[in-house]
């Protein structure tokens, strides 16, 4: 049962964050590469700018600024003390 709740708890934030996302002012390229990024995200959440540039194939700059488009939409957080 608490499997259950964690699994519809799980899709409910997936499907918040898309809209989130969906529904932000950036371009659809932006948006598609955010999805993309979350996704990794979820299969490593403590991760870095680093890996998710390899995984998706973009610059370090690129990509960090996807992750700070992130943390505007309140998506994700900062937690290593760098801004």
């Amino acid at each position: 049962n608490d499997a259950y709740v964690r699994a519809k708890d799980l899709i409910k934030l997936e499907k918040d964050i898309a809209i989130k996302i969906q529904s932000s002012e950036y371009s659809n390229l932006t948006q598609e590469l955010m999805m993309q990024a979350v996704k990794f995200i979820y299969d490593s959440p403590v991760t870095g700018i680093k890996y998710l540039s390899e995984k998706l194939g973009r610059s370090y700059n690129t990509t960090d600024g996807l992750m700070k488009r992130l943390i505007d939409l309140q998506i994700l957080e900062e937690i290593t003390g760098y801004k």
